[in-house]
This record gives structure tokens, C-alpha cells and sequence, in this order.
């Protein structure tokens, strides 16, 4: 059955030699078109898949793309019956695992690794990890300000001594950090740096600069808003016959013009003291309707006044001293950050490591030269591509962009770049995107033209009518080019396209869209504490338990093609920041409602860590009383804080540290703790001395018992710990060795409040396949959609309160806040008041679009909540609601001077809901809660009796005697019949079930009582077998398999790279190594189609395969790691390395291993749907390959 496609998704499939910009609203289905597209080319044009470039901007998508084109050229094979279009899909099917699918900093990688010989980065480069590129530029910048420093640049001096602050000395640090991440998104950063410093030294007066220029267009914008306004007020004057009062109304306005004109902003300073605007008195009562409104035009038209004389608060003579002033700063601002980022960029080359803007600007060195001509490698790829295909466009930025036109078509005359996105959800400003790139296309891509198109899809495939209806009211009264930054009319709203049965008249399904508000605009009780935050949690919970189970909610199911009742996993709650999260996961579970949330913590945060932490600070730096304090009541040492204050008060005079000792001198419980406090310090301080940072906390691990402790007491506790001693090895490998380093290191990351850092802990072992609500941030789910969509927490603050010196912008440049030495005081600078109300503009539009994506995933049910305060526009009596009248039913779009009111996007919604022209009483379902009400909701948790019934002897007691007593004892007899299920583990590895086939006596993978202490392995050369196993699986993990190696090389580089320490590089034997690199199965891999090394995965097997839960109907998950398999005539050989000693005949090895091998392959098999045709051990202690 042929597609039935929209005008415009048959435009965007079809349309052929033009660059192409498809704006795809929410639910568009932009992947199919991207799909249909390629699969229109493969088979009309006979192109073949690897002529393509596409590129996504997560893994994710790019998995979903390949796939997705793979199903649709499988799909068409089975519709196929002329034999040459067979043969060229099933040629594409093979192509696809070569295509070039993928990141952008997958792409630019592979270019990188194909013209290595072209940049001066080392072909073993290994990506940055977080810890490293925090410890490198630390470095960087401190050899940078030691320099600079003893150079005694007074230009230098002056600029750090301006920003360095007393209480911190990290301030410059900071602002050259950012500054270097802005210009390391440019193309070319020195040149946007030095464009930085030009705008200031091509300007000697303010009043000639472009940040002057952008506040006269700023004041004009504003005074015409204001003569609109005006003239509207004027028109109701008018019925009155006032010429007099329409006489002065015209000349304030006149003025503000004539002085703009004449003397520009200063002259437009001294004309705010005198403007003043009187309304008509004695009105008759007939009409004070008219003049209410007349008041409002009034009011919009001062406030749009008001707006253009904030340019104009400062005389000229004090602007000139400040931007004269900040003029050499800003130079030596961007000199710093360039010497900056030369050492920076230096030490990792050094370390032989790169971050993903490395890679890209090493890619665009490769394919342009110095002057930004492309070379002769970018013509061989605009020679391969035939199409390049750029995903969620609106997250490009302009090194991007240069990479991908270098490799187009363009310059040759041929348009080929199709790119698909929607600015609407531009939403990682934080990333430093840039939407501007969309929107210069998207405005200039206009009319009918031979290079261009913009073709437009606005129908909605995923959503009810109900949602997408609520979402154009919202959205065409409050998005525009201004706020927004695109204009939301009829062109690009949701247009509905999805079909929703008729269910039967007794169903429950949706018909409006909710608004569930916490009122505390009408708070009687004026002594109520509301908590705005568990309050709104209360609420969502109690609709969620009653849509769950008083009044089933249902939806549709698309698989079963039928109406079921909603179940929890239908559900997700949204919120803006995760931080939000926690507080709605509390309020579910105190309701009964199983739930889950990304709680991620920064690994210095969690508990066991910071108890670690706190023990190196007072290592190394015994007089640290606070940490002391943490110490002593943490599980290592175990101190009440009532002890603790006894200590404290018995010796006020001291420090705490010696409080300590002299406590410790007493003869009870308290003194002995404290003695192994101070005789632990004093061994760990020591051992300090002598030993690695490393070594020292595996000391403290195995000495404290804290290891041991942690594993039974917490379920991540131990990961967290190993990879806390992974973080002070990856700064051991940077050659610093210093534990006052270390932690300043630690200190530098815990200071820094970016979510997305090195994340170990989840709140919730259930999984995502659990029938449980999700609670995920608006990012999160950007890409996704839900049945039913709970947004909510909308009254939280828009975050405009910008507090840093410094401020960026791609196009305005630096500004910078002047702060005198003598007085201390800071004065924003011209150019920062320009950049900051930029910022303030951006922030609002991205808040905006951040909205619109959380709206648009709801399928069936979208529901909003928040807690309303008095600037909220509420009831017909609020003081906002004198601003509704200002739109004319011809006008859909609030005012942007009220628009930007707004403190919260609760704030726009209520307030496109509340207007009184508009009939959204069938789309809106509103319901205002007083918060004295929330608490006493009624109550939807379901109690459970933890008491329970042990002893059945004594049921007479509770029953008496009789058939009552048998019916109750009988229903406490009851015999669970699933019992082996309970304790059936959710996930098993291969080496368990290994044991269990095979009845084996070995340790299992979980233990339920622990007898023995677990070791800690130390870093010495008294290495474990084990040890020794994973050693040589590193070393064999390590081999290329693309160039003539020896153990000697490879060996040498694992040291370089700090991969192997010189001790355990010594353990590995280079003539077993040898062996294997001169066997025939060396060879064999090196000729194959595909090579992958150390390949996890997870399949599913039926318990039942396993006699302990052979009555069991459930499945199992099974995890484990390939160590490498290899494709040769589309056929799999599996290989397994192995260190066993073999005393016997080898044999004996493949039988033990056979179960794992066969378990290996089963699930290569089912996830790659290719044939596993060879099994093979190596041995590595023999030397030999054995075919299991």
C-alpha cells in the first residue's frame, strides 16, 4: 500500500540538486522523511548507501538512522521482484555497516585517523576524561600566570589584580576558561578572539562602537512601540474631542524622537526628567471603559519609553571613562586566554590526549588550509559524498558548519546538503549551539530559486487534537522572532494528523488538556507555610493515583490496535532541572506508585567518597577542624556528635586538633577512637611520604576496613570507591604525584555545579523496562513521547540573575564589568549592559522553546502544573488582567513589553489561557487549589501492616476457634506458587551460569554471608593470577591488527599511554605476546572484513536452562564481554583468550570453557543475525589457537 504523505513530506523526499532546509515541527516524522529520502535515492537514482554522509548529533540517533534505513531497504526487498533493483538493495544491506552514519565527531575522527600524516597529533591519542582536561588546564594556567608574572607586565598586573579576588583566587581562571570555550567552538579561535579585541580598537568612543549601535536600534524599537500604543490611545481620545491632551500626548512622543535624532543617547538622558503624561479628567461615566483602556495603551507606551531611557541612565563623560578604562583589560583578557591555550593545548599533546574540539579542529586543519581554501583531501571527500545529510540542524555551531561545507558539493557548483531540524527546540544553549545558523537560512531560504529551499513540516503524527490545540493557544500568543526566535503562525503550527479510534461511550479517555494550580494568591491563613515544592509533588501524585485507580484513565495501544487502561509506565513527569526531581519520586512512593529517576551525583559527593576525601584533607592537613569533625563521625571512626561536643567542650581554648589529643589522654571508649585516629593520621602521613596517592589509598582502603565495609552497607559504594582510585591514577599519569594537588584538584571540580560530570549512583534499581512513572528533565526528553505527560514545577524562576564580571557573546564579543581597586565597587561597562541584555533576550527564548518541547511529547494526555503567586495573571480582579484588553481579537500575539514580564513560563501559559477573547473552555480543563487544601488531601497511600504473623499456634488468640479460625489459617498457609522466581537474580553473568551448568564449586557471583575480608589489591609486583589474566587481556585488548607490531612496541606504547605501570609491565611475558603476533590467527584477523575487541553484551535466556530454576516461566539477563570476534566472508569466528596454566591435554581447556563459548555465541548470533562459524580458545600460556 502506497504512503500517504503531506505536500510538504513529498517536497522534502523528492526535491533534488538544491541545498535544502526542512523545518520539521514536533512529531513531523522527520526520521521517515530522512529515511524515505535515502531510500528514494538508493532506488530511483541507484545511488549506494555509503554515498551518503549523514550525520546526528548523539549515538543514539545515529543507531536509530542506520537502523531505520536498514528495516526500510529489508521492507522493500520483500516488495521487489525485478532481479537488478534485488541485487543493488541486497548490495546496500552489506554497505550499510561501511556507511557513514554517524556523529559529527565520529566523522570527524575518522578523518583524523585516515590523514594522520597531515596534523601533529600522535596516531595513539586517547580521549580527554573530565579529571584530566581539570588537572591539565590547572597546570596550563599556572605555568601561564607564573610567566606572566615574573615578567612584571604591567598590562597583566593591572587585569589580574582588578579581578583576583581576596576570598578567591580562581576568578581569572574562570574567565579565560570560558573565553577559551567560546572561542574553541569558533572555526578559527584566534581570529574570533582577535575580532574581540578589534571591535574595541577600532572604536575610540563608545559612541563609534557596534554595542552603541545595537542600543540605538534597541531605543528605536522601543520608541515605536511606544507611538503604537499611543496612537491607540490617541484614537479613544479622539471620541472625546481633548485636541489639547492629544496635542501633548504626540509632542512627549516627538521629543523622544527629536532628541535621539539630535544628541543621541545623552541627549535623550537629559529629556527623562521631563517627561510626563496626564490623562483627560471628568470623563463622562458613559465611557470609563474607553479611558480604562486609553490608561493601558498609556501604560505600555511609558513602559516602552521607560525601556529606551535605561540606555540613556549614565552621562557621556563617565560611559567614555569606563569603556576607555576597560579597553586595555579586555586586550589582555584575550592575550592571556591565547597563551592559554597554547600551553593548554601543548600539555595534551604531551600526554598524548584530545578532546572532541580537538578532533574537530584538527579535521577542518585537514580540510581547509590557513587561508580556509579546502584542500585536496576535503575535494576527495566532496568527490565520494553525493548527499550530505545533517540531523537536529538547530544544534550546530559554526565549526560544524565550516567541516560539513568543506565536504559538500558547493564550490563545484553542486547543491547537496539537505538539512532537517526545527529551531523550535534549539535547546542546549549550554553547549554553546548556535540556532542563529538555522534562522539566517531559514530567513534568507525564500521564494524559488535553482541553489535553495525551505520547505516547511508542520502536520503532527504522535498527538491528539486535545494537546495539539493547547499548545498553538499557548504558542501564538507568547512565540515570536523576538521571544522565541521564530514566529509562530499558522505556517508552522502543530497541525494534527494522527488518527485516534472511537473508543466506546464508557471508557474514560482525554478530552481537554489539564491545568492543576496550587493558589496562594488567595492564602487565608496567613501564617500557613506552604513548601511550594512538596506541595505540587502532593498534587501530581494524588492525579496520578486517581487516573491509576479511582477513575482509569485510558489510551490508546497502538500495538494491540485497543483501548487498555493507562498504566505507569505510560506516565512521565517533566521538570526543567534534575535537581527538581527527587522531591516528586518522594511524594509517588509515599503514594504507592513505583517510579524512577536519573539521580545522578557527582562522585565526590557521594557519601563513601567524601569520608575519603575527608581522611586525605586531614593527612594532609592535620589542623583541618572541620574535616577532622567529618572524619570522627564518619563510619571509619564512628563518633557521635554528642561526643564529638564533649571532646570540643572539655578543651574550648584549642584547636580541635589538639582538643583531640588531649581528650585522647583520658581512659574511656572516646580516648581509645581518638588514639586510633591520631596513630592512623600519623601512619597514613608517613606512608604518604613514600608511596603514590594511589598506593596511599588502597592503604586506607585495606587498613580502615572501609572497603569491606562499604560493600555490605551501601549497593554502589564499592564502584564509587574504585573509581575514585581510577580519578587519582588519571592524575598520577598527568606526573603529579602531590596530594595537596590532588586535592585542590578535588576541591576545583566540587566548586563546579555542571550536572553532567562523572556520574555513578542511581536512586532506583529498577529499570526502564519496569512498568514504573518516569520523573526526567525537558532535555531528557527531548526526542521522546508519552501517553500521558505531566509538566510540571512552570513557576520556578527564569534564571536571569547573571552575577560573573565577564559576559560573551558570538557576535557582541567580551564585556567586561569595571571594578575600581581603591573603592572595590564594580560598574557594568557599556558593552556588558549591551551583551547582558542579549543574554537576558536569549535566556527568555531558550526557556520558551524549552517549554515547547516539553508540551509536544505528549501523545494522548498532557497535563500542567505549577503553583500560582500574586504576579501570576489569575482571576478577572488581578492587576494583570488590565493588560489583556491591549490585544485586539485581530491580534493573537501578546505584547512583548508584557511578554517579557514574565518571571516564569507559568506565567505565559496562564496568561494565554485566562484571555478573555479566547475559548479554550473545550481544550482547557483548569483546576486552582488552595494550598491550605493540598495537605489534607485525601490520603492514596495504601499502608502496609508490617506486622506479621509468625507463629500459627497462636491464631486463636487473634480468631478464636471455629471454621473462621481454619478460613484465616488456612489463607496464612498459603505456599507462594512462584517461591523460585523470588529469588531468581534479576541479571547473571557467563561465569555463573558457567558454574551453575556445570555444578561447579567455585566462589558464586553473589554471597550472602561474608566471612572474610576481600583483599585490595596493591600496586606492587606480587600480582595475583588474576591480576596477571586481566594484564594480558589489556595487552591483547591493545593490539591494532592494521600494521607489522611486535610485543616490543606494544609494550612501550601501553607505558606512554599509562595504561600499564613499569611493574605490571614487567610482568607480561613478550614472547607469549610474539607468539600470538606471528600466529596464523594473528593473521586471520588482520585479513578480516571487521574486527571488534572486548564487545559487551546482554541477551535473554529462559531460567529454566538452569536446574535450580527449572520450574521457573521467567527469563534471565545475561551480561559479559567479548573478547574479540571477527567477520570473514560474512561469517563470525569468535575468539576467547585464556591464561590458564594447562598441565594436561588441551582438550580439557575447551571442554571447560565450552558452555561460555557456546552461550557467546548464541548471542553474537541473535544480535547480529550472522552466522558464528568457528569457536576458538587462545591459549596464551601454550601459545595456540583450540577450536572449541
Amino acid at each position: 500500500m502506497a504512503l500517504k504523505l503531506s505536500e510538504g513530506q513529498k517536497l522534502a523526499i523528492d526535491t533534488k540538486d538544491k541545498n535544502i532546509l526542512v523545518s520539521a515541527a514536533a512529531g513531523s516524522g522527520k526520521t521517515f522523511v530522512l529515511t524515505q529520502r535515502v531510500l528514494s535515492r538508493i532506488i530511483n537514482d541507484k545511488w549506494n548507501i555509503d554515498s551518503f554522509l549523514i550525520v546526528t548529533f548523539t549515538r543514539d540517533a545515529a543507531a536509530e538512522m542506520k537502523d531505520r534505513i536498514t528495516k526500510s531497504i529489508e521492507s522493500k526487498l520483500n516488495d521487489v521482484d525485478n532481479n537488478e533493483l534485488r541485487q543493488h538493495l541486497e548490495k546496500q544491506l552489506v554497505l550499510i555497516n561501511k556507511a557513514n552514519i554517524s556523529t559529527i565527531d565520529s566523522f570527524c575522527a575518522n578523518v583524523i585517523r585516515q590523514n594522520f600524516h597531515k596534523i601533529d597529533l600522535d596516531l595513539r591519542y586517547r580521549n580527554i576524561t573530565q579529571n584530566e582536561a581539570v588537572t591539565l588546564k590547572k597546570q596550563a594556567i599556572d605555568n601561564v600566570f607564573e610567566k606572566l608574572l615574573a615578567e612584571k607586565n604591567a598590562d597583566f598586573d593591572k587585569f589580574y589584580n582588578m579581578f583576583c579576588d581576596k576570598n578567591r583566587d580562581d576568578n581569572v581562571e574562570k574567565m579565560i576558561y570560558k573565553l577559551f570555550e567560546y572561542a574553541d567552538n569558533s572555526p578559527y579561535p584566534n581570529k574570533w578572539l582577535d575580532q574581540c579585541t578589534e571591535k574595541y580598537e577600532s572604536a575610540d568612543s563608545f559612541y563609534d562602537s557596534i554595542w552603541y549601535k545595537a542600543n540605538i536600534k534597541k531605543v528605536n524599537d522601543a520608541i515605536n512601540n511606544a507611538k503604537i500604543y499611543i496612537n491607540k490611545a490617541v484614537e479613544i481620545l479622539r471620541d472625546f474631542d481633548k485636541p489639547s491632551v492629544i496635542e501633548k500626548v504626540y509632542l512627549a512622543i516627538q521629543d523622544f524622537e527629536n532628541a535621539l535624532k539630535l544628541g543621541g543617547l545623552e541627549e535623550l538622558r537629559k529629556q527623562k526628567l521631563s517627561f510626563q503624561l496626564r490623562y483627560p479628567k471628568n470623563f463622562d461615566g458613559l465611557y470609563n471603559e474607553k479611558v480604562a483602556l486609553m490608561k493601558r495603551y498609556v501604560f505600555f507606551s511609558k513602559k516602552e519609553l521607560n525601556n529606551a531611557l535605561s540606555y540613556a541612565s549614565m552621562s557621556k563623560e563617565k560611559v567614555e571613562i569606563l569603556y576607555k578604562n576597560i579597553k586595555p583589560i579586555v586586550i589582555q583578557l584575550v592575550k592571556t586566554t591565547k597563551l592559554f591555550t597554547q600551553e593548554y593545548k601543548q600539555l595534551k599533546l604531551e600526554n598524548q590526549l584530545a578532546d572532541f574540539n580537538d578532533i574537530s579542529h584538527y579535521c577542518l586543519n585537514i580540510l581547509r588550509d590557513s587561508n580556509g581554501t579546502t584542500t585536496d583531501i576535503a575535494r576527495e571527500y566532496q568527490n565520494k559524498y553525493k548527499e550530505i545529510i545533517i540531523d537536529e540542524y538547530q544544534d550546530s555551531n559554526y565549526l560544524q558548519e565550516d567541516i560539513l561545507t568543506a565536504v559538500s558539493s558547493i564550490e563545484q557548483g553542486r547543491n547537496n546538503i539537505f538539512m532537517v531540524g526545527d529551531v523550535k527546540q534549539a535547546i542546549y544553549k549550554f553547549r554553546l549551539t548556535t540556532p542563529k545558523i538555522f534562522m539566517d537560512k531559514y530567513n534568507s531560504y525564500v521564494g524559488d530559486n535553482d541553489k535553495e529551499q525551505l520547505i516547511l513540516l508542520s502536520e503532527n503524527y504522535r498527538s491528539r487534537a486535545v494537546v495539539l490545540d493547547a499548545c498553538n493557544i499557548i504558542f501564538k500568543q507568547i512565540m515570536d522572532i523576538n521571544l522565541g526566535n521564530v514566529n509562530y503562525t499558522d505556517d508552522v503550527a502543530l497541525n494534527p494528523k494522527s488518527n485516534f479510534p472511537q473508543p466506546d461511550s464508557n471508557i474514560n479517555i482525554s478530552t481537554n488538556t489539564e491545568l492543576l494550580i496550587a493558589d496562594t494568591c488567595n492564602q487565608k491563613e496567613v501564617n500557613y507555610k506552604f513548601d511550594a515544592k512538596t506541595g505540587e509533588a502532593k498534587i501530581v501524585a494524588k492525579r496520578i493515583y486517581d487516573m491509576l485507580y479511582t477513575k482509569p484513565l485510558y489510551i490508546y495501544d497502538k500495538d494491540n490496535e485497543n483501548y487498555r487502561p493507562v498504566k505507569k509506565s505510560d506516565i512521565v513527569i517533566l521538570v526543567r532541572k534534575r535537581t527538581n526531581a527527587e522531591v516528586f519520586y518522594n511524594e509517588l512512593n509515599s503514594a504507592g506508585i513505583s517510579c524512577i529517576f536519573e539521580k545522578s551525583n557527582p562522585l565526590y559527593k557521594t557519601t563513601e567518597v567524601k569520608n575519603i576525601i575527608s581522611l586525605l584533607k586531614v593527612i594532609d592537613n592535620p589542623i583541618d577542624d572541620i574535616e577532622i569533625i567529618n572524619l570522627l563521625h564518619s563510619p571509619i571512626y564512628a563518633l557521635t556528635f554528642d561526643e564529638i561536643t564533649t571532646l570540643r567542650l572539655n578543651n574550648r581554648q584549642m584547636s580541635f586538633y589538639n582538643s583531640v589529643k588531649a581528650y585522647a589522654k583520658s581512659d574511656n571508649k572516646i580516648a581509645d577512637i581518638l588514639n586510633k585516629f591520631l596513630n592512623d593520621i600519623n601512619y597514613y602521613r608517613d606512608y604518604a611520604i613514600n608511596n603514590s596517592i594511589t598506593d596511599l589509598i588502597t592503604e586506607i582502603y585495606e587498613k580502615s576496613n572501609y572497603f569491606y565495609y562499604v560493600g555490605i552497607s551501601s549497593e554502589n559504594g564499592q564502584d564509587n570507591l574504585r573509581l575514585f582510585k581510577e580519578k587519582a591514577m588519571e592524575f598520577e599519569s598527568l606526573n603529579h604525584n602531590d596530594l595537596h594537588s590532588f586535592i585542590n584538584n578535588i576541591n576545583i571540580d566540587l566548586s563546579d555545579d555542571v550536572e553532567d560530570k562523572d556520574m555513578v549512583s542511581t536512586v532506583s534499581t529498577l529499570s526502564e523496562n519496569d512498568d514504573v512513572v518516569r520523573i526526567m528533565t525537558i532535555h531528557k526528553s527531548k526526542g521522546l513521547e508519552f501517553p500521558v505527560v505531566f509538566v510540571s514545577q512552570l513557576h520556578e524562576k527564569i534564571d536571569n540573575g547573571y552575577k560573573e564580571n565577564f559576559i560573551y557573546d558570538r557576535e557582541l564579543g567580551i564585556g567586561l564589568k569595571y571594578i575600581d581597586q581603591t573603592e572595590r565597587i564594580r560598574y557594568k561597562t557599556p558593552p556588558f549592559d549591551t551583551i547582558l541584555e542579549k543574554y537576558t533576550a536569549d535566556e527568555n527564548s531558550e526557556t520558551l522553546r524549552l517549554l515547547y518541547v516539553a508540551l509536544t511529547r505528549a501523545r494522548e494526555k498532557l497535563i500542567i502544573t505549577g503553583v500560582a503567586n500574586s504576579k501570576i495573571p489569575t482571576t478577572k480582579d488581578n492587576k494583570m488582567e488590565i493588560l489583556y484588553d491591549l490585544c485586539e481579537e485581530s491580534e493573537t500575539l501578546f505584547p512583548i513589553a508584557f511578554r517579557n514580564m514574565a518571571d516564569s513560563p507559568l506565567f505565559w501559559i496562564i496568561s494565554a489561557i485566562k484571555r478573555k477573547d479566547f475559548d479554550v473552555n473545550n481544550i482547557f480543563k483548569e483546576k486552582w487549589i488552595p494550598v491550605e487544601d493540598i495537605d489534607s488531601l485525601e490520603s492514596i497511600n495504601a499502608e502496609k501492616n508490617i506486622d506479621t504473623i509468625s507463629n500459627l499456634n497462636n491464631i486463636e488468640k487473634i480468631a478464636g476457634k471455629g471454621e473462621y479460625a481454619n478460613l484465616i489459617r488456612s489463607k496464612l498457609s498459603y505456599k507462594y506458587p512462584y517461591n523460585t522466581d523470588v529469588n531468581l537474580p534479576s541479571k547473571i553473568s557467563i561465569t555463573e551460569i558457567k558454574r551453575k551448568m556445570q555444578n561447579d564449586d567455585s566462589e558464586p557471583y553473589y554471597i550472602q554471608n561474608i566471612d572474610i575480608k576481600p583483599q585490595v589489591v596493591k600496586s606492587n609486583t606480587n600480582i595475583s593470577a588474576t591480576q596477571k589474566g586481566i594484564l594480558y587481556h589489556t595487552v591483547m585488548e591493545n593490539i591494532e591488527f592494521n600494521y607489522n607490531e611486535n610485543s616490543n612496541e606494544l609494550i612501550n606504547s601501553l607505558l606512554n599511554r599509562k595504561i600499564l605501570t613499569l611493574e605490571e609491565a614487567k610482568v607480561i611475558s613478550t614472547k607469549k605476546i610474539d607468539l600470538f603476533l606471528n600466529s596464523q590467527l594473528y593473521t586471520r584477523v588482520k585479513s578480516a572484513d571487521y574486527v571488534f575487541k572486548e564487545a559487551p553484551f546482554v541477551m535473554s535466556i529462559k531460567a529454566s536452562r538452569l536446574k535450580e530454576y527449572a520450574n521457573s516461566n521467567e527469563n534471565l539477563v545475561v551480561h559479559g564481554i567479548i573478547d574479540l570476534y571477527f567477520v570473514e566472508n560474512n561469517e563470525i569466528v569468535l575468539v576467547d583468550y585464556k591464561t590458564d596454566k594447562i598441565f594436561g591435554n588441551l582438550s580439557a581447556l575447551a571442554k571447560k570453557y565450552k558452555i561460555q563459548l557456546d552461550l557467546y555465541k548464541e548471542a553474537l548470533e541473535e544480535s547480529t543475525s550472522k552466522k558464528v562459524k568457528e569457536c576458538i580458545i587462545y591459549s596464551i600460556d601454550k601459545g595456540v589457537a583450540i577450536n572449541v
